[in-house]
C-alpha cells in the first residue's frame, strides 16, 4: 500500500500500471506451478497471493528509489505531523471512505435479506458486481486526485481539470454503459442461465452511471481542500436513506425499489456536494454546459491525445 501511495503521490501512473499488471501474472504463474505439481492447500494458495504481492513490489522498486531520491535532502520534520492529521480532518476521511462504507455494506443486504430473501440478495451481488467491474475500468479518482492536489493554488486550473474529468468520465461510462446494455442479456441467457432475473437489475443500476461519473472529482477536491468532514455527511446520508427510504422502496415496488431509491440517493447527494464544494471553495462547478459543449480547451486536449498515438502521427499509414 505505501508503494502504490508514494507512487501515485508523485503521478507515477505507467508504474502503478506496471504493478497491477504484474501482480496477476505472477499470481498466475505460481498456481500454474501449484497445479502441475498437485500441491493445492491453503497454505499454498496464500502462499500465490503473497508471491504476486513481492513480485508485482520488484517490478516497482526502479520507480520507488527515484521517487525516495528525491527526499534524500529533505530534513525530516521534528514535529509528529502524521498523528496531528489523523486527529484533525483525517479521522473524517477514515470516517467516509472506511466506516460508513463498511457499515453500508453490511446493513443493506442484510435488510434485503429480510425483506426479500436469501436468492434477491444473490440476484443484487450480480447487478453490484457488474457495476463495480464497469467503475473500475476507469479509475479517475486515482488519476485525478495527485494532479488536482498539485494544482490546488490555482482555483482556475483547479476547476478545469475537474470539469473535463466529469465530462469525459460522463462520455465513458455513457459508451461502457449502452455496451453493456446491448449484451448484458444474451450473455447472461448463455453463460448464466441461473441468474437471467439479474438482466433488468443490471439496467437499472446502469443509470446511476451518469451521476457515478461526477464523483471521483468531488472525491479529489473533497480531499484537496480538507473538506473530509463535509464529504463524511454526505456519506452518512446514504446509510441513513438505508434504514428509512430502503425499506420503504422494498415495501412499495419490490426489489426494483432498492434501485430507484439507490438512484435517488446518488442524484440528490450529486446536486448537494455539488453546491457544498461551490460555496466552500468558491470555484466554478460543472454544470450542464460544461458537459455537453465541445470547447477549445478540449480541441487542445484531443490534440495532444492525437499526438500520441502513433496511428494518428503523419505518415504512420504509409
Amino acid at each position: 500500500a505505501t508503494i502504490g501511495l508514494m507512487l501515485h503521490a508523485h503521478t507515477r501512473f505507467s508504474e502503478m500500471a506496471g504493478m497491477t499488471v504484474a501482480e496477476p501474472v505472477f499470481r498466475l504463474v505460481a498456481v500454474i506451478v501449484l497445479w502441475q505439481y498437485h500441491a493445492f492447500t491453503p497454505i499454498t494458495v496464500l502462499g500465490a497471493y503473497i508471491f504476486g504481492k513481492i513480485g508485482s513490489a520488484m517490478i516497482a522498486i526502479p520507480a520507488i528509489a527515484r521517487v525516495f531520491a528525491l527526499y534524500r535532502t529533505v530534513p525530516a520534520d521534528p514535529e509528529r505531523v502524521y498523528w496531528a492529521m489523523i486527529r484533525g480532518h483525517g479521522k473524517w476521511g477514515t470516517i467516509s471512505q472506511a466506516i460508513l462504507p463498511q457499515i453500508d455494506g453490511f446493513l443493506r443486504p442484510w435488510i434485503i435479506n429480510v425483506l426479500l430473501g436469501t436468492q434477491a440478495v444473490a440476484l443484487v451481488s450480480v447487478s453490484t458486481t457488474v457495476f463495480s467491474a464497469l467503475t473500475s475500468l476507469l479509475p479517475v479518482q486515482k488519476i485525478l486526485m495527485p494532479i488536482i492536489a498539485r494544482e490546488s493554488a490555482d482555483k482556475r486550473i483547479t476547476a478545469l481539470l475537474a470539469q473535463k474529468a466529469s465530462k469525459y468520465s460522463l462520455l465513458i461510462y455513457v459508451v461502457f454503459g449502452a455496451a453493456v446494455a446491448l449484451i448484458v442479456e444474451p450473455f447472461m441467457r448463455i453463460f448464466f442461465p441461473y441468474y437471467q432475473e439479474s438482466v433488468l437489475l443490471i439496467l437499472l443500476t446502469l443509470l446511476r452511471l451518469p451521476f457515478t461519473a461526477l464523483g471521483p472529482s468531488h472525491d479529489a477536491l473533497f480531499y484537496t481542500y480538507r473538506l473530509q468532514k463535509g464529504l463524511a455527511g454526505y456519506t452518512f446520508l446514504k446509510v441513513l436513506s438505508d434504514v428509512t427510504l430502503l425499506p420503504l422502496s422494498i415495501v412499495t415496488l419490490g426489489i426494483t425499489g432498492m434501485y430507484w431509491e439507490r438512484l435517488l440517493n446518488i442524484a440528490v447527494s450529486t446536486v448537494l456536494r455539488e453546491r457544498y464544494l461551490r460555496s466552500r471553495i468558491h470555484m466554478a462547478g460543472v454544470s450542464l454546459r460544461n458537459l455537453v459543449v465541445y470547447d477549445a480547451t478540449d480541441v487542445m486536449l484531443l490534440n495532444m491525445i492525437r499526438a500520441r498515438l502513433p496511428f494518428f502521427r503523419p505518415g504512420a499509414m504509409r
